[in-house]
């Protein structure tokens, strides 16, 4: 070894052992006497020994001494990222940004894509937010698909002007030839926003869906509330008959929220469609088919019908279960009809699902489908309670208050009627407090 290098690597212990031992002395002889790159090793070297606060100092000083080369700087500031990112006692959220940002303003590609990221996905603005646009929109022009979806929500909502006559709309633009999802679907729903339709269609194809899936997802979003198109019903219903023809299996699973649009030859239509696909055992179609059918005459419910909706019933379908309820109107207990639909529960419910437990409870506490039966009910509440539903939890706890299909027990009472209430069910919290003074009003669950 020369002297010279001797003499280097003498000073560079010496520095290491004056921040272990006395940091306030050593940052002063760091600053004069030692460059970024010997302080990121310094940092690591503490990093390793297990002195994460020390190394978090030495990595600040290796970033602030930045020099000709930027390397060992940003080297720093991707384990200052990782140490403020992570999930350790020095994390922090406007630290990991700081950092994020002196990365990003160093040249650091990946920081920058994810400050884009914050903000285009979470709208996070971070300190030095804004300075940080004219780097988005060079990322966004180079290959950074987070910087143009930044720009482009940036400038949706009006957080700054167009920059170079881009609006929003063409920095999605960038971002969906690209081949973003997200941009692409934007780009697409702004064309049929339009009214240019085939344009909006072809774009929303590069997403890989079949023309039956894509027309149905346009239908919905003119449908609701809150989506990327306006509501509007008719559109909606333009747009569903488009995906029916392309793809009926595909616009039948999404139908149900288009039965009662429908005209009467649109209804057959859908229900020819729905049979094959019901027959094969799919309880989405089986119960379409059912409330089809059942629409044709409200005042009875055919076998054919029923027949279709306990397909549904049995693989717990909730709202074929839910429709079991309005059935039971039509059917006396000694109706074979009514075995086959309590038989369909009972396969569900003995499958786990809480619907199908809460609905037999229900018959057998008022004697629906089957004969008055409380003890029998009252197990199926128990088991439906036990898996966190919160209305048979509340059923439970009135059941064990009164004494319904099984002894009273106050304790047990109080604490189903707890659960419930602690999720929210208004019933129960009303009930508990009058149980607790001791006056509770008597109720059939």
């Amino acid at each position: 070894m020369t002297r010279k290098a001797w003499k280097i690597d003498g000073l560079f212990v010496l520095l290491a052992w004056l921040f272990l031992n006395s940091p306030a002395v050593a940052a002063e002889w760091w600053y004069s006497a030692t460059d970024s790159r010997n302080l990121l090793s310094i940092g690591r070297t503490l990093e390793a020994k297990g002195d994460t606060g020390k190394a978090i100092d030495a990595y600040h000083m290796a970033v602030s001494q930045v020099g000709a080369s930027k390397t060992p700087a940003l080297l720093a500031l991707e384990r200052l990222i990782e140490i403020y990112g992570g999930k350790s006692r020095f994390a922090s959220r406007p630290k990991w940004y700081a950092a994020l940002e002196d990365a990003a303003f160093l040249g650091s590609g990946s920081a920058l894509g994810t400050l884009a990221k914050l903000r285009s996905e979470s709208n996070i603005r971070t300190p030095r937010a804004l300075a940080l646009v004219p780097l988005y929109e060079q990322g966004a022009l180079d290959d950074c698909n987070s910087c143009a979806l930044a720009m482009a929500h940036l400038t949706e909502t009006g957080a700054i002007a167009p920059r170079g006559g881009r609006k929003a709309g063409d920095w999605y633009l960038i971002a969906a030839r690209r081949g973003v999802s997200e941009a692409i679907r934007k780009v697409a729903m702004a064309e049929i926003a339009r009214g240019r339709d085939e344009a909006g269609l072809t774009w929303l194809r590069k997403l890989g869906k079949g023309s039956g899936d894509v027309s149905v997802a346009v239908a919905r979003d003119f449908l609701e509330e809150g989506g990327d198109l306006a509501p509007n019903p008719e559109r909606a219903m333009a747009w569903f008959r488009r995906g029916l023809a392309a793809d009926p299996q595909a616009a039948v699973k999404a139908s149900g929220a288009f039965v009662a649009m429908l005209d009467e030859a649109e209804r057959a239509q859908i229900l020819a469609s729905l049979r094959g696909i019901a027959d094969e055992g799919d309880p989405d179609a089986a119960y379409l088919v059912g409330v089809l059918l059942a629409a044709e005459n409200p005042s009875f419910v055919s076998d054919e019908a029923l027949r279709y909706f306990l397909v549904a019933v049995r693989t717990g379908r909730p709202q074929a279960i839910k429709a079991t309820v309005r059935i039971a109107g039509f059917l006396a207990p000694e109706d074979p009809r009514s075995q086959s639909l309590m038989e369909g529960l009972q396969a569900a419910a003995s499958a786990g699902n809480s619907d199908a437990m809460l609905a037999l409870a229900n018959f057998y506490m008022v004697g629906a489908l089957a004969p008055r039966d409380p003890a029998t009910g009252f197990q199926w509440y128990l088991k439906a309670a036990e898996t966190g539903a919160p209305e048979a939890q509340f059923r439970a706890g009135v059941a064990y208050a009164q004494g319904i299909g099984t002894p009273v027990d106050m304790a047990s009472a109080k604490r189903w009627l707890t659960a419930s209430n602690t999720q929210n069910y208004v019933p129960a919290g009303a009930y508990l407090e009058a149980l607790t003074k001791g006056d509770a009003t008597p109720a059939t669950p």
